[in-house]
């Protein structure tokens, strides 16, 4: 009888289920749609872990090619292979350095 009326079952948020599809879209009318095997939290801070890491890199590469280098941490690596790879990894990053619009995920 416990068995009928008790309920351990607990509902867990749609942002913690892994294997989801997903769309993000941008201001300017721009779609991402794709699957992932990882929870929805986990896709978008590997997105904006990118996004961050490109930004900072095109900054830096920027400051070197008009010599106002500011002071910061030693990279270790060249800035242009960053960023290269972070555009060919994600159409996400190659949107994002191109448009200004921010991304939502609906």
């Amino acid at each position: 009888m416990w068995s009928v009326l008790r309920n351990d079952k607990l509902d867990e948020p749609d942002e913690l289920f892994q294997g989801c599809i997903y769309k993000l879209t941008c201001d300017c009318c721009a779609m991402f749609i794709s699957e992932t095997g990882q929870t929805l939290v986990e896709i978008l801070q590997d997105y904006l872990k990118d996004i961050t890491r490109y930004r900072n890199a095109a900054e830096c590469m920027k400051e070197w090619q008009t010599g106002q280098e500011r002071r910061r941490k030693q990279q270790k690596l060249e800035p242009q292979p960053i960023t290269d790879e972070l555009l060919r990894k994600s159409a996400m990053v190659a949107h994002v350095a191109e448009c200004q619009g921010d991304i939502t995920d609906t």
